[in-house]
């Protein structure tokens, strides 16, 4: 089986996800989607590039600017929070909030009622073999019946010299065992590209013979992950966005694969859409709909390795989009990669690895592109000066995304792009989400490595301004919206939960700053 790539770099900026990787940073796209806000005034304060004479001539029905500056000044409602030292990223199934307590020692595994915010389980937990710098991104994986499951490791325990725990898997409605745990010792998870289920690398004994072992997804049965074995065929592979994968054959080439209930819709050479191998290398992928058929959106580093670079700029990627339905070829563009769905951007972008994993932007000055997915045809073209687009790793500090509007910063001042017609405008009060990486101390970690330095566990918002400083009173609806993972209780109410240094706080999405309801509170205890 080839060696994964580590994929750490979100390359598309926003409403994307990194895809395949062993090591993709959690839920929300892996890492930080945007930069900053933005203002629906206009006039003076936006910049009009050449070939886009107004919102409305070019159709777009809605001014991003407008919406997301409305948002940041209106109250949103809260509804409960939770008390304890949480890290995110968190996740939602069904009517229960999971969120891992950082502060007892070892740390806490909970279920918290979405409604309430009740505490409804809780399992002692630990973070395996990590590094100070990483933390592991699959945290749970759906069964073939569709059923959540999660991911624990109980409590490290020591055999002689040798670490371990067992990995739980974990009903997340009761936080009871679903399967009988397997001991070892666990460095990092991931979705398996070949068979669903989960994968997991690590060690039976805690020693440096590390193996990959896959939770298959039917019967919850542990086995080595043997891909041709599974899929004849197919040697390796990495899951990308739309049930569409990257495939290696025996052979050694790689295809772009389509399926659909099992059943491959269609295939394509990724020499054909590349010109050059992209498996080892950084991909980010996105699916996104148009009047004229769903499109996949795809940017990627053909030739290059990710563990091999360290800086990658314009000239070494390439951009593509594909017929979700059929895998014709649409756009194709060297040199250029999206940042938003139907924006390319060109000379100037460069990101640079800052850390094992993590990836920022390089402010510069960009050349930016308004085309359209499915024809290629340009629609505006302008050079964005100092152009900041947000961090890409969870240990960097960065603005939430907030839905449609393309957040950024120009020349130091903070604002919103237009995606239909490349105007900028500059964000002029309210309050937005700022995602800062959470350090915590850890025992075995310590214990382990014989470090006693906080490592990085996980990630908290608080609310601040278009420059990143902090702002005081409730938080706005465009915060919420930036931070907060969405879940739907069984009568329909949409919640959302934000993870704050000490606490898990819940919104109701659908009531206006009018409704905002007194809060409910709970502790951390069961």
């Amino acid at each position: 089986m080839r060696a994964i790539a580590v994929m750490a770099a979100v390359l598309v900026v926003a409403g994307c996800s990194t895809a395949g990787s062993p090591s993709d940073a959690g839920g929300e796209g892996g890492a930080v989607a945007a930069a900053v806000a933005e203002d629906g005034g206009g006039g003076d304060a936006g910049v009009r590039p050449e070939g886009a004479d107004s919102t409305e001539e070019t159709g777009s029905p809605v001014d991003p600017g407008a919406a997301l500056a409305a948002a940041a000044v209106d109250e949103a409602a809260r509804l409960w929070s939770a008390f304890g030292d949480y890290g995110g990223p968190i996740e939602i199934h069904g009517d229960v909030v999971v969120a891992r307590d950082y502060g007892p020692s070892p740390d806490v595994l909970r279920g918290l009622d979405l409604a309430t915010g009740a505490v409804l389980w809780s399992r002692e937990s630990s973070r395996g073999g990590i590094v100070p710098e990483g933390f592991r991104d699959a945290w749970s994986f759906e069964t073939t019946a569709g059923e959540p499951v999660l991911l624990n490791l109980s409590p490290v325990t020591w055999v002689g010299d040798r670490a371990h725990h067992e990995v739980e898997l974990v009903d997340p409605e009761t936080g009871e065992l679903l399967a009988e745990p397997e001991e070892r010792w666990t460095a990092s998870s991931w979705e398996c590209a070949v068979g669903g289920g989960l994968c997991l690398s690590g060690s039976a004994d805690g020693a440096d013979d590390w193996e990959t072992r896959r939770v298959d997804p039917a019967t919850l049965e542990w086995s080595d992950y043997e891909p041709e074995a599974i899929e004849p065929g197919v040697d390796d592979a990495r899951a990308l966005a739309g049930g569409v994968r990257v495939e290696v054959g025996p052979d050694g080439v790689e295809q772009l694969v389509r399926r659909e209930d099992g059943e491959v819709a269609w295939r394509v050479d990724v020499d054909h859409v590349f010109g050059g191998a992209v498996f080892d290398g950084l991909i980010a992928a996105s699916v996104r709909e148009h009047p004229d058929g769903d499109v996949l959106w795809l940017t990627a580093t053909p030739g290059l390795v990710s563990g091999g670079v360290d800086r990658v700029a314009a000239k070494d990627l390439a951009a593509a989009s594909l017929d979700l339905s059929t895998g014709e070829v649409l756009v194709r563009r060297d040199g250029a990669a999206w940042c938003r769905f139907e924006v390319l951007c060109a000379e100037g972008l460069a990101l640079v690895e800052t850390g094992p994993g993590d990836w920022e932007y390089e402010v510069a000055d960009v050349a930016l592109e308004g085309v359209d997915a499915r024809t290629g045809a340009t629609r505006w073209r302008r050079t964005a000066a100092g152009l900041a687009l947000a961090p890409t790793s969870a240990s960097a500090t960065g603005f939430g995304g907030a839905g449609d509007a393309w957040l950024v910063a120009e020349q130091g001042t903070a604002g919103v792009i237009d995606p239909a017609t490349g105007v900028f405008t500059a964000f002029q009060g309210g309050s937005l989400a700022c995602r800062e990486p959470l350090f915590t101390q850890d025992a075995a970690f310590a214990e382990i490595y014989g470090a006693d330095d906080p490592i990085l566990s996980g990630h908290v918002f608080r609310l601040c301004d278009a420059a990143g400083a902090d702002v005081a009173g409730p938080w706005s609806r465009a915060a919420v919206d930036a931070a907060a993972v969405e879940g739907v209780t069984a009568d329909g109410r949409r919640i959302g939960v934000v993870v704050k240094a000490g606490a898990l706080v819940a919104y109701d999405l659908d009531a206006g700053p009018e409704s905002a309801l007194a809060s409910g509170s709970s502790g951390p205890s069961a």
